[in-house]
């Protein structure tokens, strides 16, 4: 019988190349906003978007904790201190160097 995997796929194939820059150049500066990082790469932002979200799995920062509501300031603080904890030292000593 006949079944999805046999017939060819419409559209034209993601490059890899793409996804291998967009990669590097976040790898570098994990803090870029999108917006820019798809103007310097001229690719449209929603592509960069994809890209980080659905190929690298990456999560913006801001998503974890800003977006909820709090009761009070306490919450707010311990959501805070929890978030910044799951950061990775090798980014925060990277953007230090940088910074510096």
């Amino acid at each position: 019988m006949f079944s999805v995997k046999d017939r060819p796929r419409s559209g034209r194939p993601r490059e890899t190349r793409t996804v291998k820059a967009v990669t590097e150049r976040n790898r570098r500066n994990l803090l870029r906003k999108q917006k820019i990082l798809a103007r310097e790469m001229k690719i449209p932002p929603r592509t960069i978007s994809r890209i980080i979200k659905e190929d690298l799995r990456l999560v913006a920062y801001h998503e974890k904790a800003c977006f909820k509501p709090y009761r009070n300031i306490e919450s707010l603080k311990a959501d805070l201190v929890k978030v910044a904890a799951s950061i990775p030292m090798e980014v925060v000593r990277t953007e230090i160097d940088e910074s510096a």
